[in-house]
């Protein structure tokens, strides 16, 4: 479920194809027992595990972005724990065609566990890639 959204919108750069996908993987998202933060830096849209009482943000997190060819990445990372740093830790991506939704929402399905494990191997999905092909723009 979403429990916290930074601000309304979309990113930028989405096609109509890639924004029908966005709006099902937010469905997604929302139909999730886990509690999730929605964060809309400008390039993509960043999801983490939300803040409770009894736990801080999580600090694993995918960021979703538009790519070429009708693809949206799901990029999985960890942002450096020093305040000062850019850095981040890359666990994959995982490519989700706008021209193949229902493989797109499995395939989310699979992220959003993974994210919810805090990135524990046990849960990774199983078509990520380690190799990106795409530059990743900066989160927020």
């Amino acid at each position: 479920m979403i429990v916290a959204r930074e601000k309304e919108g979309r990113p930028e750069g989405l096609d109509e194809a890639r924004a029908e996908l966005l709006e099902r993987l937010l469905v997604q998202v929302e139909a999730e027992d886990e509690s999730f933060e929605l964060l809309l830096p400008g390039s993509g849209l960043e999801i983490r595990k939300a803040a409770l009482e009894d736990r801080p943000a999580g600090r694993p997190r995918i960021l979703l972005f538009p790519a070429d060819r009708g693809r949206l990445v799901a990029f999985f990372y960890k942002p450096s724990r020093l305040s000062f740093s850019r850095d981040r830790f890359s666990y994959g991506a995982l490519y989700l065609y706008a021209a193949k939704p229902d493989e797109a929402a499995r395939e989310f399905g699979t992220a959003l566990a993974y994210l919810a494990a805090d990135f524990k191997p046990a849960a990774k999905p199983p078509r990520l890639k380690r190799s990106l092909d795409v530059t990743v723009p900066e989160a927020p």
